[in-house]
């Protein structure tokens, strides 16, 4: 559930990429692993693709120079002809998309095929809820990180990123409102 691409107006598009550039550096080594050698040449041609078509590349410092060292990176100036747009990246890689407005952000979020969770960041808390209930997604977590889940709240995703609910009463009514079929021999 961690975040792959920031939509973000152009009124504080600036502000926003010079404060996670000043936060790259406290990154820690800890989220700068992947899981195989395959998932980091995975991420660097992603990587290698943005910064040719324009990206502008933060990286935080390489860390112990592991298999699975890959560093938290950041492609600031993202655009569509980027594969890194399209794809769930699977590692510490954040992409920051400049739009004119929420109507911008609406378009493209409904133009991909995944839809886990999503935050909002405003200082109109009624307007983002007004925003997230647009959104087709999972969960819209508001002034707050994608990646949270509570037991008590159902969780899943939308179209290619998962199928169903859990937790709570809605994981329960995913198993209990399915059609079993029992065949007797």
């Amino acid at each position: 559930m961690s975040t792959d691409t920031v939509l973000v107006t152009e009124s504080v598009a600036k502000e926003l990429s010079a404060k996670l550039a000043l936060m790259l550096p406290l990154v820690s080594a800890d989220v700068s692993h992947v899981v195989t050698e395959k998932s980091r040449a995975r991420l660097q041609e992603l990587l290698l693709d943005a910064e040719s078509n324009g990206g502008k590349i933060m990286r935080a410092q390489p860390t112990d120079g592991q298999e699975s060292s890959f560093p938290a990176t950041i492609v600031d100036a993202m655009t569509p002809s980027m594969d890194f747009a399209h794809v769930e990246s699977f590692g510490p890689m954040l992409g920051i998309r400049v739009v004119k407005d929420e109507a911008e952000a609406l378009q493209i979020m409904s133009q991909s095929p995944y839809g886990l969770s999503a935050a909002i960041f405003s200082r109109n808390y009624f307007r983002a809820l007004q925003l997230g209930r647009k959104m087709k997604v999972g969960a819209v977590h508001i002034n707050g990180a994608t990646v949270h889940d509570a037991p008590n709240l159902p969780h899943g995703g939308h179209g290619d990123s998962g199928f169903g609910r859990f937790g709570a009463h809605w994981g329960l009514l995913e198993f209990v409102q399915t059609k079993t079929i029992i065949i007797n021999e």
